[in-house]
């Protein structure tokens, strides 16, 4: 049953995301059609708020996790114990 519910959740969000994806299209089409220059003030400037965002709200967020991973899975972590 979990995996019946997990399925149909994630067919409900992905087509979501296509709905998203095809409603950003349509945005983006008509912002081409007003000003063509639009893509190149927007970009930078959404680029520019969620950096914004991620620095002042999140700021615990930044970087890959790679080494935080790795040094979790490490033995020569202080205070590790095997299982």
């Amino acid at each position: 049953m979990i995996f019946l519910l997990g399925s149909i959740l994630l067919g409900v969000i992905a087509v979501a995301f296509a709905l998203a994806a095809t409603l950003a299209n349509g945005i983006l089409q008509r912002m081409l059609a007003a000003w063509q220059w639009a893509p190149f003030v927007v970009a930078p400037t959404g680029c520019a708020a969620v950096a914004f965002v991620g620095r002042k709200f999140f700021s615990g967020a930044q970087g890959s996790g790679i080494p935080q991973t790795i040094a979790a899975l490490s033995h020569d972590v202080p205070g590790y114990r095997a299982r």
